[in-house]
């Protein structure tokens, strides 16, 4: 009964390793049975696989085309068999390969499909949990060579270590300078938590004391959109407004918020665990 379960199990493992590399159900199949019986003809494999003899058949030249089966020929006839492993090494390098072709062309591909696609006319998007602020973050990855915001709290606490640390290497790849607005609600998050205070190399911070600003949620500025989300407890939210005028003016609004947050440093008897990674302006 043991031995029965580990094959049983055995053939879901190859079944489901060839669905991975894209291969059709049937192939995967079909795979299985010639791995198991050895070189099979086209009768013998459409039986053990439970594959339509004519579907089969359509099935083969593609197959061994791309590598999975090859055809063994005798004198007067044909038998199909698995591909070795060697040969299975091959098709994932070539699956990398094609994957990381597709990866690098992605900015050249968003920015053609933004163009087509570009809306007219004021959108508003909502966003619903932590999935929606995460989705509302990789947006801003799309921002021509500027974001600017307000950070009420601590983005790790919403988002997770990892998704924040992917998303600030990849505005960093991308050679986004993020200018961020930032209150004393957000410091004692960051010294409550531990997170870290300033994870994005190519952006910069400034402090204004909550006295100034009283910030109760997240808003970020870039291109003709605001992003403003908020979280609190199991609430989580966001919207995004797509409209060139009233980014304008959220943009005006925080360039003079800027330019006073010159005049506050971070205090550090308060928050010495924030410190030392605030960006000096006065400099």
């Amino acid at each position: 009964m043991h031995n029965m379960e580990n094959n049983v199990l055995s053939k879901q493992l190859i079944v489901k390793y060839i669905l991975q590399l894209d291969f059709s159900e049937d192939a995967a199949k079909l795979y299985l049975v010639l791995s198991e019986n050895g070189p099979l003809t086209i009768s013998q494999a459409s039986r053990l696989a439970n594959i339509e003899r004519t579907k089969l058949y359509r099935m083969v030249d593609t197959l061994t085309d791309s590598g999975l089966i090859e055809k063994v020929l005798k004198y007067k006839s044909q038998k199909l068999q698995a591909a070795g492993l060697e040969q299975i090494k091959r098709l994932i390098a070539n699956k990398k390969a094609q994957l990381a072709e597709t990866e690098n062309h992605f900015d050249e591909f968003s920015k053609t499909l933004n163009e087509m696609t570009r809306p007219t006319g004021t959108q508003v998007r909502y966003y619903k949990g932590r999935e929606g602020i995460k989705q509302i973050l990789w947006n801003e990855l799309s921002a021509e060579r500027e974001a600017v915001g307000y950070t009420h709290r601590n983005l790790e606490e919403v988002v997770g270590k990892k998704f924040f640390s992917n998303y600030a290497r990849e505005l960093e790849r991308k050679k986004i300078n993020f200018r961020d607005i930032r209150t004393e609600s957000f410091l004692a998050s960051t010294n409550e938590t531990e997170c870290d205070a300033d994870p994005i190399m190519t952006g910069s911070w400034a402090f204004l004391p909550d006295s100034v600003i009283h910030l109760t949620h997240n808003m970020d500025i870039y291109n003709d959109t605001v992003a403003i989300y908020y979280w609190e407890n199991e609430d989580f939210f966001g919207i995004e407004i797509e409209n060139k005028q009233i980014a304008e003016t959220q943009k005006s609004i925080f360039e003079t918020l800027w330019h006073l947050a010159k005049q506050y440093k971070v205090p550090s008897k308060e928050y010495p665990n924030v410190v030392n990674d605030f960006v000096n302006l006065q400099k």
